[in-house]
């Protein structure tokens, strides 16, 4: 930098790098000299700044960007940025069908405020049909994008917060997805029946989960070589739930959350009635799921994720509605679903029968009031064969009962 002094006046010459930075603002650079002093270099750069400002304002070196980016653009760039596949489908559907339509995909970040938060929020669990922790799980996405946002722009993102916002639940868990009557029940035993000869994945899908009251995933993942197990001591043959890689040392499984790892034991129901065959025939048959035969995992092509219920529980939609149609059960008034709904039914008949909170959380793979305090115990229980099959075959006579009646034995 040069400066030469003419009268009062001093004029400089400046090499200046100015462009923009990521929030459309004026970045300037000045080089100095060795020779300029501090207050030369301050000078030089209001300078500068006066300079660039009013190029700016005249369409000149830096563009007039408001603060922030596209909705749809910072959305994207978080998304890419997510690589657990469940949670990046998530993520995306809460953002790109829930979000994006309401704000608009070209909103900028910075224009997304706490007020305007609270009406996103507001319309969410606008929603009738969407279960209270689908509405809790869209606004969480949003707030995370919002706080991974701030941690790279915080002075063009808002602080959003869901307090006071959030509505309380009403009603339990269990009342988020109905349970089926044991008459309902028996109704989808008896119609899983008719395909016990001719496709005995969807018998046995129906039943087995059923039983077992498991998530389907968790069934539909289990590798028939390592995840099938035989306690001799006891005699007991179960399922060991798990998120670990296939023996070629792939990971082709996931858990929802860490309480879900577990074993279920095969209730002797089914062993009587040949699960243990059917399980057989597929390893045979060189299938490494216990329904991989009968429906293909659904590969996610962007995360790499497998997904051995996705077709699955779409058949299980499509049978219920049959079932609906054909008056055999009544889904009005109700939140009925093919698998889950089996799930509830065997937590309602396990507390109705007096079986304790504890020990149904550790059958069913959830979170149990007091787990904290007996943490140890707990994890034993989630783990011991013995315990959890004496549970189920004390406290499930009537599906072996309603089981052996859709049989005719």
């Amino acid at each position: 930098m040069t400066k030469k002094k003419k009268g009062d006046t001093l004029n400089f010459g400046l090499i200046v790098a100015v462009d923009a930075d990521e929030l459309g603002l004026p970045r300037l650079k000045v080089q100095t000299e060795p020779h300029d002093t501090p207050q030369d270099k301050e000078r030089a750069f209001q300078m500068a700044q006066e300079f660039a400002e009013a190029r700016r304002r005249e369409g000149g070196l830096v563009p007039a960007v408001k603060a922030g980016m596209p909705l749809k653009e910072a959305v994207e760039q978080f998304l890419a940025n997510i690589h657990k596949p469940k949670t990046f489908r998530a993520y995306r559907t809460a953002l790109n069908i829930r979000a994006i339509p309401f704000f608009g995909a070209e909103r900028l970040t910075s224009e997304i405020d706490q007020e305007l938060f609270a009406e996103y929020v507001k319309h969410i669990f606008s929603d009738s049909e969407a279960a209270h922790s689908t509405k809790v799980g869209y606004v969480n996405a949003f707030t995370s994008l919002f706080s991974w946002l701030r941690a790279r722009h915080p002075k063009s993102t808002h602080i959003l917060s869901t307090k006071k916002l959030i509505p309380n639940k009403s009603g339990s868990e269990a009342e988020e997805r109905d349970s089926f009557t044991m008459s309902q029940l028996q109704s989808l035993f008896e119609n899983a029946a008719k395909y016990r000869a001719a496709e005995p994945h969807k018998f046995w899908v129906t039943v087995a989960t059923a039983f077992m009251g498991c998530r389907i995933e968790e069934i539909a993942q289990v590798h028939l070589l390592t995840d099938l197990l035989h306690d001799q001591s006891s005699d007991i043959w179960y399922l060991d739930f798990n998120d670990r890689p296939d023996p070629d040392g792939v990971k082709r499984k996931s858990i929802k959350k860490p309480t879900s790892k577990r074993v279920a034991p095969i209730h002797s129901a089914l062993i009587r009635h040949g699960f243990l065959e059917y399980l057989q025939t597929q390893k045979e048959a060189g299938a490494t799921r216990p329904f991989e035969c009968g429906w293909k995992p659904w590969n996610e092509p962007k995360r790499g994720g497998v997904h051995w219920s996705h077709a699955i529980s779409k058949w299980g939609g499509r049978e219920l509605g049959n079932l609906a149609k054909a008056g055999n059960i009544s889904r009005e008034g109700s939140r009925l679903t093919y698998f889950h709904s089996m799930r509830h039914t065997l937590a309602q008949v396990l507390a109705e029968r007096g079986v304790s909170e504890e020990w149904r959380a550790a059958l069913q793979g959830q979170v149990a009031a007091g787990a904290g305090e007996n943490a140890t115990r707990y994890v034993k229980l989630r783990q011991d064969p013995k315990f959890l099959s004496d549970l189920i075959e004390t406290n499930l006579t009537d599906y072996a009962s309603i089981l052996d009646d859709a049989l005719g034995t």
